[in-house]
């Protein structure tokens, strides 16, 4: 009996570490459309002592001036402002597992301050 604890033990313990050290790439992109077009891109670049994460947003024809907010998925939303070419890029670089959470699948949506949606997509590998 005390074998078959210790050996769930060691298990579990093997289990836990390897998922620590899981590294790889994933990367992400949406096409996203509606009355203003754009794109989304995730990108991370993890190993075992190292975790890096990117998040490109760009966006055009929109209203120049205005302000929009990003949602993706269910992430807390980004505030963009559109230049006076109406168009705006947001980039954002993550050094630690304190990042957003980009899955396949995910929904990318664009609205105007009063919730009017502008653009949207869905995140798909590439």
């Amino acid at each position: 009996m005390m074998n078959n604890k210790v050996a769930v033990l060691g298990l579990a313990a093997l289990l836990a570490t390897a998922a620590i050290a899981q590294t790889g790439r994933m990367r992400l992109e949406g096409r996203l459309a509606g009355s203003a077009k754009g794109k989304a891109k995730w990108q991370t670049r993890d190993s075992a002592s190292q975790l890096q994460a990117e998040l490109e947003i760009e966006g055009e024809r929109l209203t120049p001036g205005a302000t929009y907010m990003v949602l993706i998925g269910s992430n807390l939303p980004y505030s963009v402002t559109a230049n006076s070419l109406g168009r705006f890029t947001f980039n954002q670089r993550f050094n630690s597992a304190n990042r957003p959470s980009i899955q396949v699948d995910n929904v990318v949506v664009v609205t105007t301050d009063t919730g009017t949606t502008v653009m949207s997509g869905v995140m798909k590998r590439r």
